[in-house]
């Protein structure tokens, strides 16, 4: 029910409200995954103020506490070799071996695949 509320108040513009709301959640989420549920929606409000280092700042955070680690500044060498690695692991699965592959029932899974969507928009 607060998520709503907050989405709300970030949608509406109410920043100053949604901020309040965002940080009693936050102090009140026991879980890892309660606690990035509520970055999601400090995220999504940083985006819509163009706070883009809060913005990435929060995403990794929450990816951290659902217990995915990126690096927020690879170098160019880590990136390419990175790219390497899941390039060639999507050609030997192959695109129709992927598209077939069941959705998630994971919560945190969906969680975590979300934030890295909303980062990458």
């Amino acid at each position: 029910m607060r998520e709503n509320v907050m989405a709300h108040r970030v949608a509406i513009g109410d920043y100053d409200g949604s901020d309040l709301l965002i940080k009693e959640c936050y102090a009140h989420a026991k879980e890892p995954e309660d606690k990035a549920i509520v970055l999601q929606t400090r995220v999504r409000s940083h985006w819509l103020r163009s706070n883009f280092r809060e913005a990435l700042n929060d995403t990794l955070l929450a990816l951290r506490l659902l217990g995915v680690e990126v690096n927020p500044s690879p170098t160019k060498r880590e990136a390419t070799s990175l790219f390497e690695l899941v390039k060639n692991e999507v050609l030997a699965v192959g695109f129709d071996d992927i598209l077939s592959i069941p959705r998630t029932t994971d919560p945190q899974t969906e969680l975590a695949v979300a934030l890295l969507n909303d980062a990458g928009q």
